[in-house]
């Protein structure tokens, strides 16, 4: 479901997000017919640089080693699953990094 989709999103972000740093959640309608609608889930993120973005969607990858030092739960399922949900409703989902921000992007 999309609850599920955005709940999966916005707990990695929360995961990752430096101690001090913010979770942004925006949705809003996209498209010539405004039909489409866009997702993004963004949080700080100082050591971006250093991640290997193309394996984000893969089952299982985690990042290393956390910047901040806290310890982060989890198997590294969870955007794997946000991807295999997307496909199921026809959409994209793809992240980018800029200014120490990790931004995921669905495109339903």
């Amino acid at each position: 479901s999309l609850f599920e989709l955005v709940t999966l999103l916005v707990d990695n972000a929360n995961k990752y997000c430096d101690s001090e740093g913010t979770v942004t959640v925006r949705l809003r309608q996209v498209g010539r017919t405004r039909k489409r609608a866009r997702l993004e889930v963004s949080n700080t993120y100082k050591d971006g640089k250093t991640v290997d973005y193309s394996k984000f969607f893969e089952r299982f990858y985690r990042i290393e080693e956390s910047h901040n030092n806290k310890e982060i739960k989890g198997f590294g399922i969870g955007l794997s699953m946000a991807q295999s949900m997307v496909k199921l409703f026809k959409g994209r989902l793809f992240a980018s990094y800029k200014d120490d921000t990790i931004t995921f992007t669905v495109i339903l």
